[in-house]
């Protein structure tokens, strides 16, 4: 599937570093690491299939690899960029981060608007939306209470 990166971690052995490397320090802080067990079944991928991709010696499909990369909460090019590991999922949790504190600032500078205030931020954000071609925002709340 992925051939060898001059340089870089791409490759059976890359990945199957990259896979220990998840199951040793990618977990909840308040439990120890997954078991092959329940990262076999929270990614829906046999055990064997892992235990093969963590030896070196699978021939993941990318379907499996974003499964994994799911599960673990990583974004999938941490199979494929050749820098740390640790370093690609610090710098897409600090993207998010990013995104994060972008809305949280939009909402705490609404704060305290009436609803006309309120109304007239929902549709400037709209028009933002449309203007970048982006479709309507996914709230699921009735926000106008």
């Amino acid at each position: 599937m992925m051939g060898d990166q001059q340089g870089g971690r791409v490759g059976s052995a890359g990945i199957a570093s990259v896979l220990r490397y998840l199951l040793a320090e990618v977990h909840p802080e308040d439990r120890a690491p997954y078991t092959m067990a329940e990262v076999a079944t929270g990614a829906g991928v046999s055990e064997s299939t892992l235990k093969a991709i963590k030896t070196g010696r699978g021939n993941p499909t990318f379907a499996t690899l974003e499964s994994l990369a799911e599960f673990f909460q990583v974004p999938a090019e941490v199979w494929v960029n050749p820098a740390d590991p640790a370093a690609v999922i610090a710098g897409h949790r600090l993207e998010q981060a990013k995104v994060a504190a972008g809305v949280v600032s939009i909402a705490l500078r609404a704060d305290g608007l009436d609803a006309e205030g309120m109304d007239y931020v929902r549709r400037s954000i709209d028009q933002a939306r449309r203007a970048q071609g982006l479709g309507p925002a996914k709230t699921g709340l009735d926000l106008r209470n």
